[in-house]
């Protein structure tokens, strides 16, 4: 049996730029963005090493800006010198491709802060393929 009869597909990528929250229990938040998307899960950058996250943590996941997207619950699956990437614990909603696009294509790139920074302590948020934007 050959490797590429055993290994399981991967979903595909879609380089996106969007900006994301992740917000996990004891009232953290991450700002980032996004390096792909596929319909299982995404990668976003930080700008700076993951604190205060484990892989394993479960959160909640936000297309910015908040008040246009859904909230998708979300699992650190793997994390980066720079970067987190979630998986999504539910289907990926119908559209959902699109909503990243859309937002994607509206952010004014000059606009971003840089770098971006975390928000913590809120008491006090397959292969590639290209999308030209």
């Amino acid at each position: 049996m050959q490797n590429a009869d055993v290994c399981p597909t991967r979903a595909e990528r879609y380089e996106l730029q969007t900006r994301v929250l992740l917000e996990l229990s004891g009232m953290r938040a991450y700002i980032g963005m996004t390096i792909n998307v596929s319909d299982s899960g995404l990668l976003f950058e930080l700008g700076y090493p993951p604190i205060r996250i484990d892989v394993g943590e479960t959160g909640l996941l936000h297309l910015m800006p908040l008040t246009l997207c859904r909230i998708i619950p979300c699992q650190v699956s793997r994390l980066t010198e720079s970067g987190v990437a979630v998986q999504f614990l539910v289907q990926a909603p119908v559209g959902l491709m699109s909503e990243f696009e859309v937002v994607s294509r509206s952010r004014c790139r000059e606009c971003l802060p840089q770098p971006l920074l975390p928000v913590i302590g809120l008491e006090s948020t397959g292969g590639a393929s290209s999308v030209r934007l």
